[in-house]
């Protein structure tokens, strides 16, 4: 029974390791497509990107284990079954459970590294993440030199003579002039011959200030040193925030002890508690899954449980977000159960197809 165990893990093992790879290698090709349609490239130091994706890697393989698990158990299964190898060993008087033993370890292996990845890694990850894009998006916000420059922000409308940027990716700005308007017909006027924007805070160096309200001049002086915070709006930034699924566990049950104390809603925070475990436990469900589904309907065409799995994948995906996004929201069943409604559904058709294989 050793000898077929390893028959069988040798290739599904392969199949896994290429299959996770390809999974996130489009991810990670789709985010620098969106990285190079998003910002000035010219701007961004190529190392950054690199440390972009990188970072982003551990989130990717959140689903890219599932959907490479899943390739390799159904191609693995799909292929034993087409070439008679599992009649062969049901004749041996080998049960279908045993047969696939092997698999349903190795996909509680790989649920255990997908805990382990959600709980402590991808919080880290996902956090130094957003942190760097946010720089790299500030960066590239304005062009390396630029003459008669105008921009509009929350509070200000600026003028600069040019603008540049140093070695070190600050932004110097020469010839500048600050528009503020507080009220109607109540403005502020800032401006300095040269200053830089650097980390969100703009610093004029020697401004003259005045204030003019109702076309009277009402205050002017001048200052050695003027700081101003006020961000530049970049766009998109809505994924610049951590979602609840992104922390760790202990975080989470802190934020759920901390709304229970102020009586405020916990269901989407308990549903994120429960999504660690039941994002998972997925990787088995669908290691089990792909052995019954290739079995079952390979009959019907060479590959047509290696489709029937991926598509699973899809249902389950669609699936989770409802769970995370809609129930999240209404409490129409407890957080444990609509945190793991897509492993039960699956599970239902597992037990199915597993009494429809015997």
């Amino acid at each position: 029974m050793k000898t077929i165990d390893k028959y069988i893990l040798k290739e599904t093992i392969f199949l896994f390791i290429f299959g996770t790879l390809l999974s996130v290698l489009l991810f990670q090709a789709n985010l620098l497509m969106f990285l190079f349609k998003a910002i000035h490239i010219s701007n961004v130091p190529l190392l950054a990107l690199f440390q972009v994706v990188l970072l982003r890697t551990p989130d990717f393989l959140k689903l890219s284990l599932i959907m490479g698990l899943t390739l390799a158990v159904s191609l693995t299964f799909a292929r034993l079954t087409r070439e008679s190898e599992i009649k062969a060993m049901h004749a041996s008087g080998i049960s279908l459970p045993r047969i696939i033993l092997p698999v349903a370890i190795f996909g509680l292996i790989i649920s255990f590294v997908s805990f382990l990845l959600l709980d402590k890694v991808v919080p880290v990850s996902q956090k130094k993440f957003r942190d760097l894009v946010k720089q790299i998006f500030i960066v590239s916000a304005a062009p390396d030199f630029k003459a008669d420059v105008i921009l509009d922000l929350d509070k200000y409308t600026a003028t600069f003579g040019s603008v540049s940027r140093n070695k070190t990716g600050a932004i110097l700005l020469n010839q500048v002039l600050l528009l503020e308007r507080h009220k109607k017909n109540d403005t502020w006027v800032y401006s300095a011959t040269r200053g830089d924007f650097d980390g969100g805070i703009w610093t004029l160096k020697e401004p003259y200030i005045l204030n003019i309200k109702n076309d009277q001049l009402l205050t002017a002086y001048g200052k050695g040193t003027l700081e101003i915070n006020e961000r530049i709006s970049i766009e998109p930034g809505m994924f610049m925030h951590a979602s609840d699924d992104e922390e760790s566990l202990s975080t989470i049950k802190s934020k759920i002890a901390l709304a229970e104390k102020k009586n405020k809603p916990t269901q989407s925070l308990w549903i994120s508690y429960h999504s660690k475990f039941s994002m998972a436990f997925a990787c088995f469900v669908f290691a089990i899954m792909g052995c019954f589904i290739s079995i079952r309907h390979t009959s019907k065409g060479p590959y047509a449980g290696v489709l029937l799995s991926l598509l699973s994948i899809l249902f389950f995906y669609i699936v989770t977000i409802l769970s995370d996004n809609y129930f999240s929201t209404h409490s129409w069943m407890p957080p444990i159960i609509a945190a793991w409604i897509p492993n039960i559904l699956l599970l239902t058709y597992v037990i199915y197809i597993y009494r429809r294989s015997s």
